[in-house]
């Protein structure tokens, strides 16, 4: 085991003044101290774009005073306040229905997250509610969600995914349900994460803690599993919205961790290399040092390669912009996981299209995993228009 030696310096990645700006104000912003003053070297319409792109409009509308950007970003932050309002009542409503049915569900992220790190203030960008379940709730809880108004806009039955093609809940980890009136998105998991070997025995009290939202208890991971997970949800999405990377630069700041327990929670979960990439980035753009994370030297090769990447890409924008970077994305992807199973499930996973795949399954005949990969990507659409005539 070694540790990371001389890093990659943040300067190489040619950031512009705009860009530096950008990342002054959020580590003002994570250090309580005085924001810069914006300089007229400052573009004022690439700030913005790069504010919105990382979903951070609530956070700079808080610390930023600039009478142009700040209409814009109080507006945005004021709509945000009522989806938090309204996503809120929203958690109640559906932690209430599944209680009656015997479900204990945990919130992951989102409103508990926001919580802990921001108080009061609704900063943190929410586009849906994250429900993690027991996989043998999963009937019962889609069912709770069909009853509150949900929609699940599927082909392919939840009975039918439960009882005769169990095969895709090892790809997939959570489905997507729509409220088309309160215009709220549920993500209805039941793992945390397929690619990772902390799936189940997380799902116990002694990894889970309670918190009060609305006088009514709310069950969410203890600080520890709560940090890897936010760790490896961020590395396995690329770091595509640096609203991840604030969120672990409060959590330092704000949460007291018992560190050997968070290095052995990462070795259990095979993420060691999302912890080590979280802990490299984090001392880049915020200047936290965090304790030691036992690593090998391929560990070392594999996250500052992608370090690399993710941090020239926040210039560019998403990783799904165009095919180059998608196919870049897939590869720094592969170097995430130093376990050989973990790469070939992650391969798998890339043939087996999480949300295209549960509509076309529902019109083949008995589908099996290699049907799958066979008519993936642009032949899985043909197949499934002559299947259904």
């Amino acid at each position: 085991m070694m540790l990371i030696g001389k890093n990659v310096s943040f300067k190489d990645a040619q950031y512009t003044v705009t860009e530096l700006f950008f990342f002054q104000c959020l580590s003002a912003f994570v250090y309580e101290h005085q924001t810069p003053a914006l300089d007229s070297a400052v573009s004022t319409s690439h700030l913005l774009r790069r504010i919105r792109q990382h979903h951070l409009c609530a956070v700079f509308a808080s610390c930023l005073r600039h009478d142009d950007l700040n209409v814009f970003l109080n507006t945005e932050a004021h709509r945000m306040a009522q989806r938090y309002l309204n996503m809120m009542s929203e958690m109640t409503s559906v932690i209430t229905c599944m209680r009656k049915h015997a479900i204990e569900p945990v919130v992951l992220k989102g409103i508990p997250l926001n919580s802990q790190l921001y108080g009061h203030r609704c900063l943190r960008e929410m586009s849906d509610l994250d429900v993690l379940i027991p996989p043998e709730a999963l009937l019962l809880s889609h069912q709770c969600l069909l009853d509150l108004g949900y929609e699940f806009k599927s082909q392919i039955q939840v009975i039918d995914l439960v009882n005769d093609y169990t095969f895709l809940m090892n790809y997939c980890s959570e489905l997507l349900y729509w409220h088309p009136i309160k215009k709220v998105a549920i993500d209805l998991k039941w793992q945390l994460s397929p690619l990772h070997t902390f799936l189940s025995h997380w799902f116990v009290p002694d990894n889970l803690q309670t918190m009060e939202r609305f006088n009514q208890p709310v069950r969410i991971l203890k600080n520890e599993q709560n940090f890897v997970y936010l760790c490896i949800h961020a590395s396995q999405h690329g770091w595509e919205h640096l609203k991840w990377l604030l969120d672990l630069a409060m959590f330092d700041k704000k949460i007291p961790l018992h560190w050997p327990q968070v290095i052995r929670l990462a070795q259990e979960a095979h993420a060691i290399r999302s912890l080590l990439e979280a802990s490299l980035l984090l001392k880049q753009v915020f200047a936290i040092q965090q304790e030691t994370v036992p690593h090998r030297m391929m560990d070392k090769i594999a996250v500052v390669l992608r370090v690399y990447f993710i941090t020239r890409q926040w210039k560019k924008g998403p990783w799904k912009q165009n095919k180059t970077a998608s196919y870049l994305f897939c590869v720094l992807n592969l170097l995430l996981y130093a376990d050989w199973m973990q790469k070939r499930h992650y391969v798998l996973r890339l043939f087996l299209l999480r949300v295209k795949s549960l509509n076309q399954i529902g019109l083949m005949v008995r589908p099996m995993p290699w049907k799958m990969i066979w008519r993936s990507w642009t032949r899985a659409s043909e197949y499934a228009q002559k299947t259904s005539t």
